[in-house]
């Protein structure tokens, strides 16, 4: 069976883990809170109201288990291209925050 039959969405995945919290859900998948993440979702918005908090999620993701573009495209049912574009954009767009991204809790 390939990979990708296996899996059909990271919903999927979320939701096989019943017993656990969803706050602990979401922390397992993108390393911080969801407060934090609205946190830092809501100051890259500010600089850029075209900011889509998929983007951010996607980032997370990355960084946390730092995926293949394949993979991660896969997971997310996107193609491998624009997971990379966002996703590097995203880095970038966090490092310009400076020392304001150092008082987030990372999990």
């Amino acid at each position: 069976m390939h990979f990708c039959n296996s899996i059909n969405s990271l919903t999927y995945l979320m939701t096989s883990i019943p017993q656990l919290s969803e706050d602990r859900k979401f922390s397992a998948f993108y390393g911080i809170s969801p407060q934090t993440f609205t946190s830092l979702h809501s100051e890259l918005y500010s600089f850029d109201s075209s900011f889509e908090e998929i983007h951010l999620k996607w980032t997370l993701y990355f960084l946390k288990t730092y995926p293949t573009g394949d993979v991660a495209a896969q997971i997310w049912n996107i193609n491998r291209k624009t997971f990379e574009t966002h996703v590097w954009d995203t880095i970038e767009r966090i490092s310009l925050l400076d020392s304001t991204v150092s008082n987030y809790e990372l999990i």
